[in-house]
């Protein structure tokens, strides 16, 4: 059986998030390529800046006013975190999620824990 592609994972995730209008922020795929054009400025930094940030961020204030969050990174079965996806995953907690499934037990153990509406 073959394994689900990250591109797949990350467009169910998404999906699911919409459909249970759980806010999210994502970094879109060809930032870096995009910065990098501009041409402004130092260039070169801001195209690293977010080198192996997570895949999908959700946020959530809880009642004592603190914002708490959650990072994750999508992976297929056999993906391979990146030096620079180590060094977030270090400063973040990200979790690894290795399919849609995975995804959807992080996000919802997340969500439902209680946070203000």
């Amino acid at each position: 059986m073959r394994a689900t592609p990250e591109k797949v994972i990350q467009a169910q995730v998404e999906s699911y998030l919409r459909a249970r209008r759980i806010p999210y922020f994502r970094v879109p795929d060809g930032v870096y390529r995009s910065i990098r054009k501009m041409g402004r400025g130092d260039s070169s930094k801001a195209s690293h800046a977010l080198t192996g940030f997570p895949d999908l961020s959700l946020h959530k204030v809880m009642p004592s006013g603190e914002v708490h969050s959650l990072f994750i990174e999508l992976k297929s079965a056999k993906g391979v975190l990146s030096a620079e996806q180590k060094k977030w995953q270090a400063h973040l907690a990200t979790k690894v999620a290795r399919s849609f499934e995975e995804a959807v037990k992080l996000i919802d153990q997340f969500w439902l824990s209680k946070a203000v509406d």
